[in-house]
């Protein structure tokens, strides 16, 4: 509630300018909807997101994303720390050029388990560890691709995998939580809408933020 009720304020970036939302020691920003525009996943500003987050002094990331199950024991209303991912459909964001640099991709070990400590604390539905698959949207998955996606990965989503590589491009700790919203196209007992996912994922939001303030007492009184 805090968060919603805090001002909002445009950073300047040198790709576009970013609305975020800050109170205490948070800021937030909302990849999807800036003033009357929605944005969908292959729109989202991720460079220009982190790069207003590293502007403000924040180093440390957390992403939340909504996601579909590719196994039929990972239900929808649970959430995911993720420990890996896949990304072979999606164009490579970078903003790496003209350098040397090939980096080793992962999530900060710090920070994923501080999630995964947060969420025991919580008591939520949740799994520690799972590999995430991006495709590329915004078009959900044929059922043909959920077939091959769900011998290799737990879940499937849309953004996960660019902002996790472009922070840590720019040297910042990422890690993330994702929420379980639908069962993958093909996989569950009906077909799939895109109000279907959104109605879940307002579900999912309580334990969402019940894990991100638990993380936010222990994370910064450890750092303190």
């Amino acid at each position: 509630e805090e968060i919603n009720d805090a001002p909002e304020e445009e950073i300047e970036t040198q790709y576009v300018p970013v609305r975020i939302k800050r109170y205490d020691s948070w800021a937030v920003i909302c990849r999807s909807v800036y003033g009357d525009r929605y944005y969908l996943p292959h729109e989202y500003r991720t460079a220009a997101h982190l790069a207003a987050l590293k502007k403000l002094g924040i180093c440390e990331v957390i992403g939340v994303h909504s996601s579909g199950s590719l196994r039929p024991s990972l239900a929808p209303g649970m959430l995911v720390v993720p420990s890996d991912w896949i990304n072979f459909t999606s164009p490579c964001l970078t903003t790496l050029s003209g350098e040397r640099r090939h980096l080793t991709p992962s999530f900060s070990r710090p920070l994923r388990q501080g999630l995964v400590d947060a969420a025991w604390k919580a008591k939520v539905n949740f799994e520690n560890g799972g590999t995430y698959w991006q495709s590329h949207g915004p078009r959900l998955e044929t059922k043909a691709e959920i077939k091959v996606m769900s011998n290799f990965a737990d879940l499937v989503g849309m953004g996960m995998v660019d902002e996790a590589n472009l922070a840590q491009e720019i040297e910042m700790s990422y890690a993330a939580i994702c929420s379980v919203d639908n069962y993958a196209n093909g996989l569950g007992f009906s077909s799939l809408t895109d109000q279907m996912i959104h109605d879940q994922l307002v579900k999912n939001s309580f334990a969402i933020n019940k894990v991100l303030y638990s993380f936010h007492e222990s994370w910064f009184m450890e750092q303190t």
